[in-house]
C-alpha cells in the first residue's frame, strides 16, 4: 500500500511493514506529559529573542568591545555551540 496524498500518509517498507507517518509520533505515554513536549515555532523566539537582544545591548553599553568583537564571540559561541550539541547527542543517542 502505497498512499501520497496529505491526509492519509501510509509507505510500505522493504520487509513488508508499513509506517503511518500522519502527524507527529508519541514521546510519552502519560498525555499530561505529551502535552507539555509540544510548541509551536515561534515560542523559542518569543521566549528567548529579547533575551538575547538585552544581552547584545549590554555587550554594546556595556563593556569595551566593540561590534565586531562581539559579532565575532557570537559566531565563535555558535559554532563552539554547534559542535557541543553535536557531539553530546551523538554520544547520548547514538553510543
Amino acid at each position: 500500500m502505497h498512499t501520497d496524498s496529505a491526509s492519509d500518509e501510509i509507505r510500505d517498507y522493504p520487509g513488508g511493514y508499513e509506517i503511518d507517518r500522519k502527524g507527529a509520533g508519541r514521546q510519552f505515554e502519560s498525555d499530561f506529559f505529551e502535552f507539555f513536549s509540544r510548541c509551536h515555532g515561534s515560542v523559542p523566539l518569543i521566549i528567548y529573542g529579547p533575551v538575547i537582544l538585552v544581552i547584545f545591548w549590554l555587550a554594546a553599553t556595556q563593556t569595551e568591545l566593540g561590534l565586531g568583537a562581539i559579532a565575532g564571540l557570537t559566531l565563535a559561541g555558535l559554532f563552539v555551540w554547534t559542535l557541543a550539541e553535536y557531539w553530546l547527542h551523538r554520544l547520548v543517542f547514538h553510543f
